[in-house]
């Protein structure tokens, strides 16, 4: 695959595999869209060549492995999703979301206590802040918006992972995000890939700094 664009700066080279890494702004790109796409070729066994030349554009190769045996469909391995436990504590105001939410996350082998009333969902936290191992919470909601939310939560145990999701990234920017405690951000609509490598990027980079 290739492009005419701007090209890759050679000191971000080696990061742009990475969850969450982006150099665009914040409504147009989350950085996991590379990331996705490594975690598919790494599962068929295959690998990404990259090469780029700023103001020139960039080139994906990606190869895979022949196989000379035809694939039995039903016996062909599915994506296997990073997964994980602990408690997370998911934040949003539309039944229908949460409900969907409540079971990617399950499924991925986490615990989940679900809120629709942000103020709430923060009253509950109060009463037991070391509760929980992330936040997962929608930014346009009533009462307090997510970045709200993250702030109050973050003021009581810094370092806290939150997860922020919002289909209005227009109105959210890097330094509202950085002084709210928010580490990751993820566009509507969601996907399980998304939530899987979501939390188990802010939980490994946890689990990181509670070592140093």
């Amino acid at each position: 695959v290739t492009d005419t664009g701007q090209g890759i700066a050679r000191e971000v080279m080696d990061r742009i595999f990475d969850p969450f890494f982006t150099t665009k702004p914040v409504d147009q790109g989350t950085g996991m869209g590379l990331s996705v796409v490594h975690g598919v070729v790494d599962q068929h066994q295959g690998k990404i060549d990259v090469e780029s030349q700023p103001g020139k554009g960039t080139t994906f190769t990606l190869y895979f492995p022949i196989y000379t045996d035809q694939p039995d469909p039903e016996s062909s391995p599915a994506l296997t999703l990073p997964t994980g436990s602990g408690m997370v504590m998911l934040v949003e105001d539309e039944a229908p979301i949460i409900e969907m939410m409540i079971q990617h996350i399950t499924a991925l082998g986490y615990s989940v206590d679900s809120f629709t009333d942000s103020s709430r969902a923060v009253e509950v936290f109060l009463t037991s802040p070391m509760k929980y191992d992330a936040i997962f919470t929608d930014f346009n909601m009533p009462g307090l918006n997510g970045l709200e939310l993250a702030r109050k939560i973050t003021a009581v145990r810094a370092g806290l992972p939150v997860i922020l999701c919002t289909g209005y990234g227009d109105q959210i920017n890097r330094e509202n995000m950085e002084t709210a405690g928010v580490i990751a951000l993820l566009m509507k609509p969601v996907i399980k890939v998304e939530i899987a490598a979501a939390l188990d990027s802010v939980l490994q980079k946890k689990a990181n700094r509670d070592r140093e």
